[in-house]
């Protein structure tokens, strides 16, 4: 049991460590560089989707890993990591077999459909992430943003639990939070 007050309790809600102004451009830039990639999906590639050769397309399958890691981070947030991999994995065995009954091929309606929306569902939601953790000064990942917000809501303190970081944004802060102009902070 806990001895700390609630006093306590919110002075150390409100001495976490929010991120300095390098740490704030450089998630601003990656907000507008996935922005950029959410407009090229969402424009350019929705109707040419099917017709790209997924072998020829490393940076689909690389955006597309990463985003299902950060459903599994972002699910596992709550307990349900395991089962939104599973969720997700149902739902594209059943679109891989659907494509094949119908079209004679995996790589069609509705497997590409699946992987087009949820690249760009996961490439919105992580430009949003951004943003936010540009305004809120959330420091470390995007995924931890939702955490952050969760528990200001709760007025509850930092749990300090890591989120491994795909852009070693977490190695950015540490060494910006080192820098002279930012100790007192």
């Amino acid at each position: 049991m806990s001895t700390e007050s609630g006093r306590d309790q919110t002075a150390r809600v409100s001495r976490t460590p929010r991120t300095g102004p390098v740490g704030r451009v450089i998630r601003l830039l990656l907000a507008v560089a996935l922005g950029w990639v959410t407009y090229d999906l969402w424009v350019d590639r929705t109707f040419i989707f099917a017709g790209t050769n997924p072998v020829h397309d490393p940076g689909l399958w690389i955006m597309t890993a990463t985003l299902v890691y950060g459903l599994y981070e972002l699910a596992n947030l709550v307990g349900w990591g395991k089962r939104a991999l599973a969720v997700l994995a149902v739902l594209a065995v059943a679109a891989a077999a659907i494509a094949v009954v119908w079209k004679g091929n995996v790589w069609t309606v509705p497997l590409t459909w699946l992987v087009w929306g949820f690249d760009v569902t996961g490439a919105v939601f992580v430009t949003l992430a951004l943003l936010v953790a540009v305004a809120v000064g959330t420091p470390g990942c995007e995924i931890g943003v939702v955490r952050e917000l969760a528990r200001r809501r709760r007025r509850a303190p930092d749990d300090d639990k890591p989120l491994f970081c795909l852009a070693g944004l977490r190695a950015l802060d540490a060494w910006e939070r080192d820098r002279p102009w930012r100790r007192g902070r």
